[in-house]
């Protein structure tokens, strides 16, 4: 760490160069991988090492586009052109995750009589299935923050067809990792109902992801647990569930310590954030209850004040 440092200077290796070469390298190579490997999706001639080659160009490529539009977007001093250059970064890079998603499909489909084939004579399918399906599933689950809902919805059904599918072939020894890519995509599904306001269908997606991670945690570890109890947690409170998110809230906080030890990283801190914004939530709400409460103790008595006086003089006129 000590040399990269002291050589990054001489090397002229900034963040913004090392970007920049990215794009270089990639830019030329994603061109004729996606030439050969469209040519052989017609007939779903593409195996699993074309499939990886690809996949791994577009994305790199898309990310350095994606970093060099955040990075440059950031900067306060840049002018309208940069902006506009900016933009046809993001638009390129989700562009070319689209692209890829779509010929990786149409390779599996067209691979699909092959496997076929294979199944019946082997009584298994082809040795790679499993792992083309799961590569042609990762490129689908970046769909899912692409395009409006109507897109974004499109594309989770249909990724998640292919996670059930691929359920049913993998190993026994692989199903975890599905099922885990499954609570991945109902959460990212969660989050888009969050976006539309629709809170309780949201809720029973992170709680089917919050299931499926539990149920998997003592082989995996806890840390698998963060992402959908977050997301739960935040949901209770939306939905005025207090006690229930503060229990998860604080068992969030707990394994992320537990995991980091005397280490603040970046996650605690935004989970610590969001537990704050529902304690102040909480406390606000709390306050204006009793508030409530007591303005009607106040106007209950003034009432029974009021009729006692007017009973009162009532009487004397009588």
């Amino acid at each position: 760490m000590p040399i990269t440092t002291a050589l990054s200077p001489q090397l002229n290796l900034t963040r913004e160069n090392l970007l920049a070469l990215t794009k270089e390298v990639y830019s030329v190579e994603i061109e004729y991988r996606m030439k050969e490997y469209q040519l052989q999706a017609e007939v779903g001639g593409n195996g699993l090492k074309e499939t990886e080659r690809l996949a791994n160009a577009i994305h790199h490529y898309a990310h350095a586009l994606e970093s060099s539009s955040s990075s440059n977007s950031s900067s306060s001093n840049q002018n309208k052109s940069e902006i506009h250059d900016d933009d046809d970064d993001k638009v390129v890079a989700d562009n070319l995750r689209i692209q890829t998603f779509q010929l990786l499909h149409r390779n599996l489909e067209n691979k699909r009589e092959e496997n076929h084939r294979y199944l019946k004579e082997h009584g298994k399918p082809l040795p790679d299935w499993p792992e083309l399906m799961k590569k042609v599933v990762v490129s689908g689950q970046h769909l899912v923050g692409i395009g409006d809902e109507s897109q974004r919805l499109n594309a989770a059904a249909l990724v998640m067809s292919l996670l059930d599918e691929l359920l049913d072939t993998t190993h026994i020894a692989q199903r975890g990792a599905i099922m885990l890519m499954i609570a991945h995509l109902n959460i990212q599904v969660g989050i888009i109902d969050i976006e539309s306001g629709r809170i309780e269908r949201a809720h029973r997606l992170f709680s089917r992801a919050y299931e499926i991670s539990l149920s998997l945690a003592s082989q995996s570890g806890e840390h698998i647990l963060e992402e959908s109890m977050s997301m739960l947690a935040n949901t209770y409170s939306l939905m005025g569930q207090y006690q229930e998110a503060s229990s998860l809230y604080k068992k969030l906080i707990g394994i992320v310590e537990k995991s980091f030890g005397s280490k603040v990283p970046e996650k605690l801190v935004k989970y610590l954030l969001n537990a704050g914004k529902f304690y102040s939530s909480y406390y606000v709400v709390s306050i204006v209850t009793k508030n409530i409460m007591c303005v009607c103790v106040c106007v209950c008595v003034c009432v029974c004040v009021c009729v006692c006086v007017f009973v009162f003089v009532l009487h004397f006129i009588v």
